[in-house]
């Protein structure tokens, strides 16, 4: 190679640094506004907010915490500094979802006309109400327990209870017969315990188990025992869903009833002969497969067995 090419070479590589050199310089100048500071417009955001034009951060704000709440009539003790954080975890995270929020109070509006009446004719507290809501948000779903439906019952407790399980039944999907189980169990609990708050602690750890923590720690009271991490959080959540869904203004939702679910018009079929093909069955009826199943979700599988001198109530459309 010729000395005059080696040259010519060398020149082009320096020119193409120094052309890096200026963009780097270029990219630096246009980052920052000549005082250390990073230039930011009005769209651009951080993990902890949105900036506006004065460079800004948008506040973030949280609802407080009610002065007063309570369960069943017991106040929870929130001058006690270690009740009082654990309260507050639940209601600072119950703000953090918004989208369940909105759905929960939703489903409320439809299920809570089934749930009530039949709190109040067993002589179980309102608040009870909530319980289901913190157990399954108000929807029939499954735990990694194999706990189903709103009350989440296992399938010995519920049948224990009262409840038909079977390869085609499954009534702890029935609301209103899984509320009359829930109702039978509390008071079994409250029998136990005398105590609406420990019934409620209960029924996620069992009476048996509560009761041995009880006797080790010499505690009757929920907010003083020491337990394990789910119970321990479980009637802060209870509680929470109480002061959000009965208060949705208090952590700034913007709600009225008429926005939430209603339960269908429907008529009811007494069914006390198995249905071999639900399919077909529910053509003869004038609906189809898909609504026979959302309005009796308790019916497992494609048809329903019927036990001799058992009948079933099939709700359908009314029209």
């Amino acid at each position: 190679m010729t000395q005059s090419k080696q040259k010519n070479i060398l020149i082009m590589v320096v020119a193409f640094f120094v052309t890096i050199l200026l963009l780097q310089s270029y990219f630096i100048y246009n980052l920052y506004d000549g005082k250390g500071n990073t230039k930011t417009s009005s769209t651009d955001t951080t993990n902890a907010g949105v900036v506006d034009d004065k460079n800004e951060l948008r506040k973030i704000t949280l609802a407080p915490l009610p002065p007063k709440m309570d369960f069943c009539g017991e106040e929870v003790p929130l001058n006690d500094p270690e009740v009082f954080e654990r309260m507050e975890f639940e209601w600072i995270a119950a703000q953090n979802r918004t989208t369940a929020n909105w759905i929960i109070l939703k489903r409320s509006t439809r299920y809570f006309p089934i749930i009530e009446p039949i709190l109040k004719k067993n002589g179980i507290p309102d608040d009870f109400k909530y319980l289901a809501v913190a157990e399954s948000n108000l929807a029939n779903v499954i735990s990694p327990s194999y706990a189903e439906g709103f009350w989440q019952f296992l399938q010995e407790t519920g049948s224990a209870f009262g409840l038909e399980i079977s390869k085609t039944v499954d009534e702890r999907y029935d609301v209103a017969k899984a509320t009359e189980a829930a109702c039978k169990y509390l008071k079994a609990a409250h029998g136990m315990f005398e105590n609406w708050t420990l019934a409620a602690a209960s029924y996620n750890m069992g009476q048996g188990g509560l009761a041995d923590e009880m006797e080790v720690q010499q505690q009757n009271d929920y907010y003083k025992l020491r337990l394990n991490p789910e119970t321990s959080k479980y009637l802060f959540r209870i509680i929470t869903w109480k002061y959000i869904i009965g208060n949705p203004s208090s952590i700034g939702m913007v709600w009225k009833p008429e926005m939430g679910q209603k339960m269908p018009a429907t008529k009811t079929v007494k069914v006390s002969s198995t249905i071999n093909d639900l399919v077909q069955w529910s053509i003869q009826q004038g609906t189809d497969y898909r609504m026979v199943k959302y309005l009796n979700p308790w019916i497992r599988g494609g048809k329903l067995e019927v036990r001799a001198g058992k009948t079933f109530d099939v709700l359908l459309p009314a029209k």
